[in-house]
């Protein structure tokens, strides 16, 4: 128990690193959508998955079409970015950020958003360890 605990926080300290580098990467716009909308898509689905709960019937199908339709979201964003960036001069891309690159900037926000995550399996693991009946 204690260990998942540990290792979910040091995922999340992963995420909040690499959100960084999705900024400088990406810039503030697209780093952000990518990373967030990512991170909010996984931060619903793992508690469920962890659960055990179905996801193909009832609640966890609206759970999962729900997180399908954000990362649909997110698709579209990274679509609109790669478009962007194909109409950029490379000056014009140097001088919006300074380390524009769409690809790396795309992955490292994609791990960003899994990893920074992991934050609600910790806080599950967290409501296991504290649970102490009172009297």
């Amino acid at each position: 128990m204690h260990c998942r605990l540990l290792f979910t926080v040091s995922f999340w300290g992963v995420g909040g690193l690499t959100f960084g580098l999705s900024m400088r990467y990406l810039g503030v716009a697209l780093g952000q959508s990518i990373a967030l909308g990512t991170c909010a898509g996984f931060v619903t689905l793992f508690p469920a998955l962890f659960a055990g709960k179905d996801l193909l019937y009832g609640d966890g199908l609206m759970l999962l079409i729900g997180v399908c339709i954000t990362l649909a979201g997110i698709a579209i964003i990274g679509y609109a970015g790669s478009l962007r960036s194909r109409n950029m001069s490379e000056e014009e891309k140097k001088a919006a950020v300074k380390d524009f690159a769409l690809t790396k900037g795309l992955l490292v926000a994609l791990l960003a958003g899994v990893m920074s995550a992991c934050f609600s399996i910790g806080l599950g693991c967290r409501k296991r360890l504290f649970c102490w009946k009172v009297g």
